[in-house]
């Protein structure tokens, strides 16, 4: 299925391609001959042409191919593409921080170990210092997932990439160590009860944890006592497609990688508070 719509998106991108070259080349050459006013808008038409096949793989593969993969790993029945989580449900996370213009979308939402969950893309943007023109700087982009679970720890726990500066909502007194060296080693730990943290990382949860961190460097999670949040700034699109940029297997393998991923954290964490 998979090479069939690379088929697809390669001859939009041919004839994208080509109409533009025929429509410049046209544009230059009517200088010269007017006639070439026929092949200008022959390269217009062969643009248009390329750019709707285009849209239409887009649409095949964010509306068809990529839900349907989450329904078969995660359980997903529900897929709104133009919904996502508000500003007020990923920042009273208090996983990361507020910034200037937030956007999310491609909402998912199911089951997953008799749990709901909701799980969407988000966009976090910042203005560059000390430009001219106000220019938007990503600061994370990838998926932010919400599940039901909820916590029997004394306090709330948060487990941040080493050195983010994502996180600003405990002070530095409530950093903790924990009993696992590999942790401490690459990530920061904040609680306001030092017993909960010590009872959490004696799980499998410092093993799923340092398994994924292995693949995704800008990883998020926090323990709360009603919902588990779970952040992953992979810097890309996931439920998105780009023009010139290779479509094929390796496409649905990142996303089957970035759901085991999840899971993976999930469970460890359904075995140690069931």
């Amino acid at each position: 299925m998979i090479s069939q719509i690379a088929k697809k998106k390669y001859l939009a991108e041919i004839l994208v391609l080509v109409g533009i070259l025929i429509t410049i080349s046209s544009a230059v050459m009517f200088y010269f001959e007017p006639y070439f006013y026929f092949g200008f808008l022959s390269g217009l038409v062969i643009s248009i042409i390329g750019k709707s096949i285009y849209n239409s793989v887009r649409r095949n593969i964010k509306e068809d191919i990529v839900p349907q993969l989450y329904r078969e790993h995660l359980g997903s029945n529900l897929y709104r593409q133009s919904e996502g989580f508000s500003q007020s449900e990923v920042y009273s996370s208090h996983l990361l921080k507020m910034h200037e213009r937030f956007i999310s979308e491609d909402l998912i939402s199911g089951e997953i170990f008799n749990r709901k969950y909701k799980m969407s893309e988000i966009f976090l943007y910042d203005t560059l210092p000390n430009s001219k023109k106000p220019i938007s700087s990503i600061v994370f982009s990838g998926l932010f997932i919400q599940v039901n679970l909820e916590s029997r720890l004394p306090d709330s726990v948060y487990v941040i990439p080493k050195g983010s500066e994502q996180f600003d909502y405990l002070p530095l007194k409530n950093k903790r160590a924990t009993s696992n060296a590999l942790i401490d080693q690459t990530f920061d730990v904040y609680s306001r009860d030092k017993n909960g943290v010590n009872k959490l990382f004696e799980t499998p949860f410092s093993e799923s944890l340092t398994e994924v961190n292995k693949r995704y460097k800008k990883l998020f999670v926090a323990v709360k006592k009603h919902a588990t949040y779970i952040a992953i700034d992979s810097r890309k699109e996931v439920f998105t497609i780009r023009m010139f940029r290779p479509l094929n297997k390796q496409f649905l393998d990142d996303l089957t990688n970035e759901i085991e991923a999840i899971k993976t954290i999930i469970c460890s964490l359904v075995t140690n508070m069931s």
